[in-house]
């Protein structure tokens, strides 16, 4: 098997010798042979091309049209799963932006809990402070309860 490789195609020929037996003459075998050529890559070579402008001179210059356009479809498809890709880590990165902002809520608001909680026992207001405690302790309950639920699905 006899291969050409070029920059932009890989060609490879074959060729297969068969013994044909005459059927006028049965004592006279004719030698025949078969080439079989397959072809990848985007362009033909330029060998190939010549043969293909012998057929019809436009074939040349539609082949290399048609390389051109899967070429530029192919690039634009690249393009496009790109631009997907960059889309979705920006909105990763948006529902991290306001996970973190509600985290950083959700400790301001149990900071202003129990500093109301701390001033409300000094100024007297036992009950009230107690309360404000146990209702974030049921939440942060709640919240972890939920959490492992969460996980189990």
């Amino acid at each position: 098997m006899d291969e050409q490789n070029s920059q932009n195609s890989d060609l490879s020929l074959s060729v297969t010798p068969d013994n044909v037996v005459s059927q006028e003459k049965p004592n006279l075998i004719l030698n025949s042979a078969s080439i079989q050529a397959t072809y990848q890559g985007p362009i033909p070579t330029p060998a190939m091309l010549e043969d293909f402008g012998k057929i019809d001179p436009e074939l040349p210059k539609i082949i290399v049209k048609m390389a051109e356009e899967s070429n530029r479809a192919m690039v634009n498809k690249a393009d496009s799963e790109a631009e997907k890709n960059r889309a979705e880590a920006d909105r990763i990165r948006s529902d991290a932006q306001v996970t973190k902002r509600g985290q950083w809520m959700v400790l301001g608001i149990i900071a202003a809990i129990l500093v109301s909680a701390i001033i409300l026992a000094f100024a007297g207001h036992d009950v009230v402070a107690v309360a404000f405690v146990s209702a974030l302790a049921a939440v942060g309950i709640l919240m972890g309860i939920h959490k492992r639920s969460g996980k189990q699905n």
